[in-house]
């Protein structure tokens, strides 16, 4: 029988992999739509896309979202309300991270709230759909608009799929996902095995790993506890 430290360590190595062909593949997807047109609203690969659908859209073919709907918005919702439309879309399906990686979102505050996104290629280079230029890849540090808001640095925040650094909890909206690039039996962590009484006191105080975890049973915490609290009674005397 193969040991469960070991299946743990490939199952996570695995997802790793599989994190990486991911973040590949939202990068190579977003290659596709560079020369579309601006357009708002616009859902069409060489006929109109905005800086929000082309987000969208980019992690819907990667089966990042399944059958995320786009709703209507008015394309000067930055201009008059501070309701962060935008912002609060990304946060659903991604976590805040300091170090953006290929694949992931970057926003930037434009007018009263987060008004503006980007895929990530290699930072600073993003691919975005730009008003006057349609989808464009570019480097931020040389496009002043994205770095500065008069003599104050722009605001800006990045966002990842992924949830934590280990890529064990990846997001658990891929479960559901049907995307070649994330098989969702990849994703579905392993329950941990229920012991009963008689098993457990036939462990007696050793550890046992259940499922992803190491857990003590009840009787080792209270050897341990009854412990300490001896040593503290010699102690005191």
């Amino acid at each position: 029988m193969a040991n469960p430290l070991f299946r743990l360590q490939k199952r996570l190595l695995d997802i790793m992999d599989i994190e990486q062909e991911t973040r590949a593949a939202i990068v190579a997807e977003a290659r596709t739509w560079v020369g579309t047109k601006y357009h708002v609203l616009g859902q069409l690969k060489r006929v109109g896309v905005d800086c929000m659908t082309l987000v969208v859209l980019v992690a819907k073919a990667c089966g990042l979202l399944g059958d995320f709907e786009i709703k209507y918005y008015s394309p000067q919702f930055n201009l008059h309300r501070s309701t962060e439309t935008y912002l609060d879309g990304v946060l659903k399906y991604c976590r805040e991270v300091e170090t953006p990686q290929p694949g992931d979102i970057v926003l930037w505050k434009f007018g009263r709230c987060y008004s503006h996104g980007a895929i990530v290629v290699d930072w600073p280079t993003v691919i975005h759909a730009h008003v006057k230029q349609g989808v464009v890849m570019e480097n931020v540090e040389q496009a002043g608009w994205l770095t500065m808001n008069g003599s104050k640095p722009r605001e800006r925040k990045f966002f990842s799929y992924w949830k934590c650094e280990c890529p064990f909890s990846v997001n658990q909206r891929f479960r559901r996902s049907n995307s070649p690039h994330i098989p969702a039996s990849t994703f579905r962590h392993p329950r941990p095995a229920r012991r009963s009484p008689s098993s457990t006191a036939a462990s007696g105080s050793r550890p046992t790993l259940s499922g992803t975890a190491i857990s003590l049973p009840g009787p080792t915490r209270r050897a341990g506890r009854r412990a300490r609290v001896q040593a503290a009674t010699a102690a005191a005397l």
